[in-house]
């Protein structure tokens, strides 16, 4: 029972009206030190909410296939005969 009333008055508390020693304030406090992470970085950064995203750019050179060299596909998708 007694932990559930200390519990109650913690919440009560802001963070300011906590109690900070001197030797705590008087420390330096510096970032973390952090690695670079592994991988190839992203061409394109990821857009924050409420930017409006980038159009893609279309190609300059359509799709050409490489067995009967027509424009518009490719040879997977080829149905033309040889």
């Amino acid at each position: 029972m007694e932990g559930d009333i200390c519990w109650s008055n913690q919440s009560r508390r802001g963070p300011r009206d906590v109690d900070i020693p001197e030797d705590v304030k008087k420390m330096v406090l510096m970032p973390p030190v952090t690695k670079r992470q592994p991988g190839r970085r992203r061409k394109n950064r990821i857009p924050s909410i409420g930017e409006y995203p980038v159009t893609k750019k279309t190609k300059l050179v359509p799709n050409k296939c490489g067995r009967c060299r027509m424009e518009g596909h490719n040879r997977s998708s080829c149905t033309n005969p040889i």
